[in-house]
């Protein structure tokens, strides 16, 4: 039997979705790569899947290398992405710069740092910052609640030091 993993490049609970197959890894093309797709994704990861979205490739960096998976297809009932129907192992017709992307917590990352950093929010397509007005203790605890953080000790970090 073939080990195959998955992986998030990037990011914590989102990035570059990634396969380990035959001894290597490798990138997923966004060929049909639709929301059922990043909600079994994100099931195989261990995370909730219920906010999973797709990152399109023009928010992605590129990868290098294999192209593992193309036109996966899953019913987003499926437990792993490998029981989802694909092209076949290394069998595409994508370069790099269509690599998909998996965000696992609804649309929000911390940048630099894996429990703390700066907050973005991905919305119409791109990645962007949270404005600090207002920002409190409160919206720290329910950020790093949605995150997957336990809220105990949640604080926010002053603009200047991110």
């Amino acid at each position: 039997m073939e080990n195959k993993e998955l992986r998030l490049v990037g990011g914590l609970i989102s990035g570059r979705l990634e396969v380990f197959y035959s001894g290597r890894w490798g990138t997923v093309c966004d060929d049909g790569f639709d929301t059922n797709d990043a909600k079994v994704a994100c099931r195989h990861l261990g995370f909730e899947s219920k906010r999973a979205t797709v990152i399109a490739s023009s928010n992605v960096p590129d990868g290098s290398g294999q192209i593992w998976l193309d036109n996966i297809n899953c019913a987003g009932t499926d437990r792993t992405l490998f029981e989802c129907s694909h092209n076949g192992w290394g069998s595409h017709n994508c370069n790099h710069g269509e690599d998909v992307g998996v965000s696992c917590n609804g649309g929000l990352r911390l940048v630099g740092g894996v429990a703390s950093g700066r907050l973005e929010v991905f919305y119409n397509g791109r990645w962007g910052t949270v404005c600090d007005d207002y920002f409190d203790t409160d919206d720290a605890k329910v950020t790093c609640r949605h995150l997957g953080f336990v809220t105990e000790g949640a604080t926010v970090i002053a603009s200047s030091n991110v």
